[in-house]
This record gives structure tokens, C-alpha cells and sequence, in this order.
């Protein structure tokens, strides 16, 4: 008759000398934290957003909304609004992007 195998748990008996199964496994993961970017990492980031701005300034941003309602100085409603993207500061488009009853598209003039 073959000998059937079991599982077995690790032992947690401290005086068993093997310390590296006795401590949970997430307990290093835990302890070590993420690796911070690297300065390259850092700059090819900050062109690529750069690259992605000189590509956004082309843009032109057509917005609309349910009823009127303005936003960043400007009204906006039912009606499309077309305005290039380098006539808009940053906060601006920050505002109108994250007003959630607004519908922002860019294309491309």
C-alpha cells in the first residue's frame, strides 16, 4: 500500500530553529517600502507631460451642458462652446474638466 501524502502546516514552534516559516510571508513587504522614482524616471515624466501640453495647445475644447451654467468665467449650455485650449489658463481647464455636468471633448481645429 502506498503511502498517501498530507499537508502539513509549518511548524510554530519557536524551539524548532527555523525562523524564516514562522513569520508571515507580507510581513517583509510590509516592512519595505516602495522604491522612489528614480531622477531620470522623474524627467522623461515631466517631458512627457510637457510633450502631452505642446500636443493639448493645438487643441480646441468643445463643451457643452444640460442647461446653462457657467463655469471658469465663461456660460456654457445646450449649445456647443468652442474655445482653443491656449486661450484657457490652467486653472481654467482644471475647472472645467472637473465640473462633472459638463461635457468636454477636444478636436482638433
Amino acid at each position: 500500500m502506498a503511502a498517501r501524502k498530507t499537508s502539513q502546516k509549518p511548524s510554530s514552534n519557536p524551539a524548532s530553529g527555523d525562523k524564516a516559516t514562522d513569520a508571515p510571508a507580507t510581513d517583509a513587504a510590509a516592512k519595505d517600502p516602495a522604491p522612489a522614482a528614480a531622477p531620470e524616471d522623474k524627467a522623461a515624466t515631466e517631458d512627457a507631460q510637457e510633450a502631452t501640453l505642446d500636443a493639448a495647445s493645438a487643441l480646441i475644447l468643445v463643451i457643452t451642458a444640460p442647461r446653462a451654467r457657467r463655469r471658469a468665467g465663461i456660460a456654457f449650455g445646450p449649445d456647443p462652446v468652442r474655445i482653443p485650449v491656449d486661450d484657457l489658463t490652467e486653472d481654467q481647464v482644471l475647472a472645467i474638466d472637473s465640473d462633472r455636468l459638463l461635457t468636454v471633448r477636444a478636436e482638433k481645429p
